[in-house]
């Protein structure tokens, strides 16, 4: 039987939530300083969308095996994504929180999902599952 190049990969719990954590942290207390000294929302947008590719470049350095201009790629990929998912996420900050707060959280909201891709197709955060069969 002729073996597969394939490889099942699982998270590393651990890791997986400090990322998550570490990542929210610094996007919300970030845009959170950028709103108290007076800046705009797209101010705070923009950090946070800074801290996402900042955290997909390191998460890139880890790749599980893709060459660089695919590297490269996702990364460009991961910040016109973003402003799409802007759209979906706009709405659903309206509905779970006050207005004025759902502007500030819609950035965040778009890019939670492409941080844990980043996150899925770097070593540091996921290994190869041995219980595979």
């Amino acid at each position: 039987m002729e073996k597969s190049n394939k490889t099942n990969w699982k998270w590393k719990p651990k890791r997986w939530w400090l990322g998550l954590i570490v990542f929210w942290l610094i996007s919300t207390v970030g845009a959170g300083i950028i709103a108290r000294s007076g800046g705009s929302y797209s101010h705070e947008s923009g950090f946070t969308i800074l801290i996402m590719l900042i955290f997909a470049i390191l998460a890139a350095c880890t790749d599980r095996g893709w060459s660089i201009p695919k590297r490269i790629f996702w990364i460009i990929g991961i910040w016109i994504i973003h402003a799409f998912l802007m759209i979906p996420a706009s709405l659903i900050a309206v509905l779970i929180s006050k207005p004025y707060l759902a502007e500030r959280t819609t950035s965040l909201l778009a890019a939670f999902p492409l941080v844990i891709w980043a996150m899925h197709r770097s070593k540091f955060f996921v290994k190869p599952n041995a219980n595979r069969k």
